[in-house]
């Protein structure tokens, strides 16, 4: 949907014309204080800019976890417009925002049958890695990764990946422990595609050979979605030195493929009329 430059100094009509919807992880209705539903309540109908503000920050900066963790949904919310072109208004917190993610992070993943504002097991890390989806730093390499290996959901798994991925792109040394986590999401098949696919992305953004090992091996998957998407990030790197890897998968599929599949055979094709195939 198109968006004006006035949208982009106003986040109150921005959020309505780009239809977005906060994925949240907590159960509003369930909390038990008024002032905490009031503040919600703010944050889904702001009436203004301050407003807004307001009920966000004393959300974030509350004591109280399922608060922290809707603070930080609607910062990651207000974050994915930017490909709309509209500015987060919670911009000027994002010192906070980490630190309070960094926060929830360290904790133990909640239970939801035993924390009732929470929707799924680990609701708390869901969040936490929402808001630090583009605030990572390398310092939380070994933190995520953790947060990887006790994940037992697929929301929890997926939003780790997206936010390894800054940390990946900016690591001038590989984080192995990041890596291996990443790995392990891929190769377990009981994960979503949409996790799997996100850890493979997420290793795309390393420019280190023990990432583009995992890569490598991704593409003997049986499942022609990640394979292809494992090829792609293969053929962006080093198309020449990959190309027989790259071969042998698409010699594998039937004649009729889907996405990605067919965005792997269209930079071929590109190739080969540039001549650079």
């Amino acid at each position: 949907m198109n968006t004006t430059q006035e949208d982009m100094h106003n986040p109150l009509q921005a959020k309505s014309r780009a239809r977005e919807v906060v994925m949240m992880h907590w159960w509003v209705t369930r909390m038990k204080e008024d002032t905490t539903r009031i503040h919600c309540a703010q944050l889904a109908t702001p009436t203004s800019l301050n407003s807004l503000i307001d009920a966000f920050t004393a959300l974030l900066r509350s004591d109280h976890t399922p608060s922290v963790g809707i603070a930080l949904d609607y910062y990651q919310s207000y974050e994915s417009m930017f490909r709309h072109g509209i500015e987060n208004p919670f911009e000027q917190f994002d010192d906070e925002v980490l630190k309070f993610a960094r926060q929830l992070l360290q904790q133990p993943p909640v239970i939801a049958s035993e924390q009732i504002e929470a929707k799924e097991d680990g609701a708390n890390h869901a969040s936490a890695l929402a808001g630090m989806m583009n605030l990572a730093e390398i310092d939380d390499a070994d933190l995520i990764a953790q947060a990887l290996l006790m994940a037992t959901t697929s929301e929890v798994k997926r939003n780790g990946a997206l936010a390894a991925a800054g940390v990946l792109e900016d690591a001038d040394a590989p984080p192995l422990a990041l890596i291996y986590s990443l790995e392990s999401l891929i190769f377990d098949e009981q994960n979503s595609y949409h996790a799997r696919s996100a850890a493979i992305s997420a290793l795309s953004e390393s420019d280190s050979e023990a990432a583009y090992e995992v890569i490598l091996r991704a593409t003997h998957l049986p499942e022609i979605e990640l394979q292809s998407q494992a090829a792609i990030a293969l053929t962006e790197r080093d198309f020449p030195a990959y190309q027989a890897e790259i071969e042998r998968v698409i010699d594998s599929w039937p004649l009729e493929v889907e996405y990605p599949a067919t965005k792997l055979l269209a930079m071929l094709r590109e190739k080969e009329e540039d001549g650079s195939a």
